[in-house]
Order: C-alpha cells, then structure tokens, then sequence
C-alpha cells in the first residue's frame, strides 16, 4: 500500500473512533423532550431542556395551561413549580398527563 492510502486509512480510524465517542447517550428526562398534543383539549406543549433545567412551553386557546413554566426533573417527573402538578409520563403509551390532561407525543 502507499505512504497515502495508510495515512488516509489512520486518519479515517481516528475519526471515527472520534466521532462514536460524541453519541449522545439517552439521559433521565429525555423522555419529556419534544412536542405533545392533547387530543381532546386544545392544549400543545413544547418541551426543551438546556443542562439540568426544563422549559415547558405550552399553548392553549383560554385557560390556565398557557406560557411558559420552567421546570425541573425530580423522582421521574417534570416539576413546573405551579399550582398544576406535575408533568408525569407514561412510558407504556408514550403519553403525559398534566392537570389532568392527556397528552401524546407529536412526533411530527
């Protein structure tokens, strides 16, 4: 083989070996992240989060549900610190509940 074909094939080894080491690996709370849609009410939320903290962004026509509610991850569920609860996730149907509501993920 050539002195090139062997440094392309190193250089091709060290970026991979680079790059699989930028997957990100799933962490607590990813399962909040993302676009839910009630399909009975007309409330959306739009879920985000940067390090630790949670930004749910929900919209709805009247009511209560609407703005935005920074939010924190305890003991599996989101925490928006206001007069509605919790934000709880259903694995098994993929869905949140929140003051009492149904939401599905939007995976649009």
């Amino acid at each position: 083989m050539s002195k090139s074909l062997i440094s392309a094939l190193v250089l091709l080894s060290a970026l991979s070996l680079g790059l699989s080491g930028c997957e990100k690996k799933p962490q607590p709370g990813d399962e909040f992240l993302g676009r839910w849609v009630s399909p009975t009410h007309s409330l959306e939320l739009d879920i985000a989060r940067k390090d630790d903290k949670y930004l749910v962004h929900a919209k709805s026509d009247g009511g209560l549900l609407h703005g935005d509610f920074p939010s924190t991850y305890e003991d599996g569920k989101l925490n928006p610190h206001n007069m509605f609860g919790d934000i709880v996730y259903d694995k098994n149907a993929d869905a949140l509940y929140w003051a009492g509501t149904h939401l599905k993920h939007d995976k649009k």
